[in-house]
């Protein structure tokens, strides 16, 4: 049988590596897995800052929710007002975690589609203005109507949450 050997060349690179393992200090510092800023009391929550960033608020989303509009209407009723002067409200506060918000007017799907995509339209303009005398500022801030946008049963039983508004941060 033949003897293995390792040659010079190939057991110093080795010593040199147990070497330097052996002398690293065994500190937090050294591993990427472990955490490095070790402090006492409750770990950071993940909702920091939440409240001031609408992309991490979902306040906006269930707000939206109670604004909606009369059949063949485009004015905005107490209650809407009431849920739209707390959107405006959050997003004064939050204006500088976006540059753009987008609101889309929709209607149910009863009516020729020429006048729902009118109707949507002044819907989402009626909301924008709303929010702009509430002191959102204009420039961030667009309207589009979509008219039915994919409602195509008139006999559908929820209508009344088909004739509303949609929030989306768009920049």
């Amino acid at each position: 049988m033949k003897k293995l050997s390792a040659s010079p060349a190939f057991t110093v690179p080795i010593l040199l590596f147990v070497a330097a393992c052996s002398t690293m200090p065994k500190d937090d510092f050294n591993y990427p897995l472990r955490p490095h800023d070790i402090t006492e009391g409750p770990p950071p929550s993940g909702l920091q800052g939440a409240s001031t960033d609408l992309r991490r608020n979902n306040k906006l989303s269930t707000l939206s929710q109670q604004v909606i509009f009369d059949y063949a209407s485009a004015d905005l009723n107490a209650s809407s007002k009431e849920a739209l002067d707390q959107i405006a409200e959050e997003m004064k506060k939050s204006s500088s975690s976006f540059q753009k918000i987008r609101i889309s007017g929709f209607t149910d799907a009863r009516g020729y589609p020429s006048r729902n995509l009118d109707l949507s339209q002044r819907r989402a303009d009626n909301v924008r203005k709303y929010l702009i005398s509430k002191g959102v500022p204009s420039d961030k801030l667009e309207s589009i109507g979509m008219g039915s946008a994919g409602y195509d049963d008139p006999r559908s039983n929820n209508m009344t949450s088909d004739r509303r508004v949609e929030f989306e941060i768009v920049q």
